[in-house]
Protein backbone atom coordinates (compact mmCIF):
# COMPACT_ATOMS: atom_id res chain seq x y z
CA UNK A 1 0.00 0.00 0.00
CA UNK A 2 1.24 3.74 -0.53
CA UNK A 3 0.39 6.90 -0.65
CA UNK A 4 1.50 8.92 -4.18
CA UNK A 5 1.24 12.93 -4.70
CA UNK A 6 1.28 15.67 -7.01
CA UNK A 7 4.43 17.04 -6.87
CA UNK A 8 8.07 16.16 -5.47
CA UNK A 9 8.62 18.01 -2.00
CA UNK A 10 4.64 18.44 -2.23
CA UNK A 11 3.42 20.37 1.49
CA UNK A 12 1.14 17.51 1.36
CA UNK A 13 4.17 15.04 1.70
CA UNK A 14 5.65 17.00 4.52
CA UNK A 15 1.45 16.88 6.39
CA UNK A 16 1.20 13.23 5.49
CA UNK A 17 4.34 11.98 7.12
CA UNK A 18 3.80 13.89 10.27
CA UNK A 19 0.41 12.15 10.50
CA UNK A 20 1.61 8.55 9.58
CA UNK A 21 4.78 9.43 12.49
CA UNK A 22 1.92 10.92 15.17
CA UNK A 23 -0.43 7.28 14.25
CA UNK A 24 2.49 5.05 14.20
CA UNK A 25 2.54 4.15 10.94
CA UNK A 26 5.63 3.55 9.38
CA UNK A 27 6.69 4.78 6.02
CA UNK A 28 9.66 4.93 2.77
CA UNK A 29 9.79 7.58 0.48
CA UNK A 30 10.60 6.59 -3.14
CA UNK A 31 10.31 3.83 -5.79
CA UNK A 32 12.58 1.55 -4.24
CA UNK A 33 11.32 1.03 -0.87
CA UNK A 34 8.28 -0.91 -2.38
CA UNK A 35 8.33 -4.57 -3.01
CA UNK A 36 9.90 -5.58 -6.25
CA UNK A 37 6.71 -7.22 -7.42
CA UNK A 38 4.71 -3.69 -7.24
CA UNK A 39 8.14 -1.17 -7.86
CA UNK A 40 7.03 -1.42 -12.32
CA UNK A 41 3.56 -0.99 -11.76
CA UNK A 42 3.90 1.83 -9.54
CA UNK A 43 6.92 3.45 -11.35
CA UNK A 44 4.61 3.32 -14.48
CA UNK A 45 1.44 5.02 -12.81
CA UNK A 46 4.22 8.20 -11.64
CA UNK A 47 5.33 8.25 -15.36
CA UNK A 48 1.65 8.44 -16.99
CA UNK A 49 0.19 10.79 -14.21
CA UNK A 50 2.78 12.73 -13.94
CA UNK A 51 3.15 12.60 -10.18
CA UNK A 52 5.89 13.59 -7.92
CA UNK A 53 6.81 11.73 -4.58
CA UNK A 54 5.54 7.95 -3.41
CA UNK A 55 5.53 6.56 -0.30
CA UNK A 56 5.14 3.09 0.92
CA UNK A 57 3.45 2.38 3.93
CA UNK A 58 4.74 -0.44 6.49
CA UNK A 59 2.96 -2.27 9.00
CA UNK A 60 4.31 -3.19 11.69
CA UNK A 61 6.00 0.23 11.66
CA UNK A 62 9.24 -1.23 12.63
CA UNK A 63 9.54 -3.81 9.69
CA UNK A 64 9.90 -3.93 5.65
CA UNK A 65 6.54 -5.52 5.61
CA UNK A 66 3.68 -3.61 2.64
CA UNK A 67 0.25 -2.59 4.80
CA UNK A 68 -1.11 -4.48 2.42
CA UNK A 69 -1.78 -7.96 4.47
CA UNK A 70 -2.53 -5.97 7.73
CA UNK A 71 -5.47 -3.43 6.15
CA UNK A 72 -6.78 -7.18 4.53
CA UNK A 73 -7.08 -8.33 7.82
CA UNK A 74 -8.62 -4.91 9.20
CA UNK A 75 -11.13 -5.05 6.48
CA UNK A 76 -11.71 -8.73 6.83
CA UNK A 77 -12.92 -8.20 10.75
CA UNK A 78 -14.75 -5.18 9.43
CA UNK A 79 -16.85 -7.32 7.15
CA UNK A 80 -16.81 -10.92 9.89
CA UNK A 81 -17.05 -8.61 13.31
CA UNK A 82 -18.20 -4.99 12.27
CA UNK A 83 -14.70 -3.82 13.96
CA UNK A 84 -14.12 -0.31 12.73
CA UNK A 85 -10.57 -0.54 10.79
CA UNK A 86 -7.94 1.43 12.04
CA UNK A 87 -6.73 2.42 8.42
CA UNK A 88 -9.86 4.49 8.40
CA UNK A 89 -8.81 6.87 11.13
CA UNK A 90 -5.71 7.66 9.29
CA UNK A 91 -7.75 8.64 5.83
CA UNK A 92 -9.42 11.19 8.14
CA UNK A 93 -7.04 12.45 9.87
CA UNK A 94 -4.63 13.22 6.53
CA UNK A 95 -7.55 14.66 5.16
CA UNK A 96 -8.22 17.06 8.48
CA UNK A 97 -4.00 17.99 7.76
CA UNK A 98 -4.16 18.52 4.37
CA UNK A 99 -7.30 20.70 4.54
CA UNK A 100 -5.74 22.38 7.44
CA UNK A 101 -2.37 23.07 5.63
CA UNK A 102 -4.28 24.14 2.49
CA UNK A 103 -2.78 20.61 0.42
CA UNK A 104 -4.37 19.20 -2.44
CA UNK A 105 -5.18 15.53 -3.55
CA UNK A 106 -3.38 12.64 -3.16
CA UNK A 107 -3.48 8.73 -4.69
CA UNK A 108 -3.79 5.94 -2.56
CA UNK A 109 -2.19 2.75 -3.82
CA UNK A 110 -3.52 -0.62 -3.31
CA UNK A 111 -1.86 -3.67 -5.39
CA UNK A 112 0.09 -7.16 -3.91
CA UNK A 113 1.50 -7.29 -7.17
CA UNK A 114 1.54 -4.73 -9.89
CA UNK A 115 3.52 -5.14 -13.97
CA UNK A 116 4.81 -2.19 -15.66
CA UNK A 117 1.89 -2.41 -18.58
CA UNK A 118 -0.71 -3.48 -16.38
CA UNK A 119 -4.41 -2.18 -16.20
CA UNK A 120 -5.29 -0.78 -12.97
CA UNK A 121 -8.90 -0.16 -11.35
CA UNK A 122 -8.90 3.49 -10.57
CA UNK A 123 -11.42 6.00 -9.22
CA UNK A 124 -11.85 8.81 -7.32
CA UNK A 125 -14.30 10.89 -4.64
CA UNK A 126 -13.50 12.19 -1.10
CA UNK A 127 -11.40 10.22 2.11
CA UNK A 128 -15.63 9.26 2.96
CA UNK A 129 -16.31 7.78 -0.72
CA UNK A 130 -12.61 5.80 -0.34
CA UNK A 131 -13.91 4.90 2.94
CA UNK A 132 -17.53 3.44 2.23
CA UNK A 133 -15.78 1.70 -0.80
CA UNK A 134 -13.29 -0.07 1.58
CA UNK A 135 -15.85 -1.03 4.16
CA UNK A 136 -18.39 -3.28 0.80
CA UNK A 137 -17.18 -6.70 0.88
CA UNK A 138 -13.89 -7.19 -0.87
CA UNK A 139 -12.88 -4.33 0.16
CA UNK A 140 -9.75 -3.09 -2.27
CA UNK A 141 -10.12 -6.36 -4.31
CA UNK A 142 -13.00 -7.55 -6.56
CA UNK A 143 -15.56 -9.71 -4.87
CA UNK A 144 -16.29 -12.49 -7.18
CA UNK A 145 -18.93 -15.12 -6.70
CA UNK A 146 -18.07 -18.72 -8.14
CA UNK A 147 -21.32 -19.67 -9.67
CA UNK A 148 -20.29 -23.43 -9.91
CA UNK A 149 -19.89 -23.87 -6.20
CA UNK A 150 -21.80 -20.50 -4.84
CA UNK A 151 -18.15 -19.48 -3.40
CA UNK A 152 -17.35 -16.02 -2.71
CA UNK A 153 -13.96 -14.79 -3.10
CA UNK A 154 -11.68 -11.51 -3.27
CA UNK A 155 -9.72 -11.00 -6.69
CA UNK A 156 -6.49 -9.28 -6.16
CA UNK A 157 -5.76 -9.37 -10.51
CA UNK A 158 -5.88 -5.57 -10.57
CA UNK A 159 -4.10 -2.80 -8.89
CA UNK A 160 -6.36 0.13 -7.33
CA UNK A 161 -5.51 3.61 -7.20
CA UNK A 162 -8.06 5.90 -5.70
CA UNK A 163 -7.54 9.78 -5.98
CA UNK A 164 -8.52 11.52 -3.11
CA UNK A 165 -9.98 14.65 -3.68
CA UNK A 166 -9.29 17.25 -0.35
CA UNK A 167 -12.37 19.23 0.35
CA UNK A 168 -11.27 22.61 1.42
CA UNK A 169 -9.42 25.76 0.87
CA UNK A 170 -6.93 24.58 -1.98
CA UNK A 171 -8.51 21.07 -2.65
CA UNK A 172 -11.93 21.65 -4.95
CA UNK A 173 -12.85 18.05 -5.27
CA UNK A 174 -12.39 19.28 -9.03
CA UNK A 175 -10.86 16.26 -11.62
CA UNK A 176 -7.58 17.27 -13.42
CA UNK A 177 -7.41 16.13 -16.66
CA UNK A 178 -4.19 14.19 -17.32
CA UNK A 179 -1.13 15.61 -18.69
Amino acid sequence: MGIAFELEDSPALAVVIEVLDEMGIGHAPGLEAFEADVRDGIASLVSVMHLGEVLALRAPRDQEVNMVPAIEAELTLLETKGSMPGVFAVLRRIEQAMVANRAGRFFMLFAAEWAEDEEVRFSYGSTEDLIAMLSRPGGWCLRLLDLRNGMEMNSIQYPFVFEVLVRGPKGTGAIKPIP
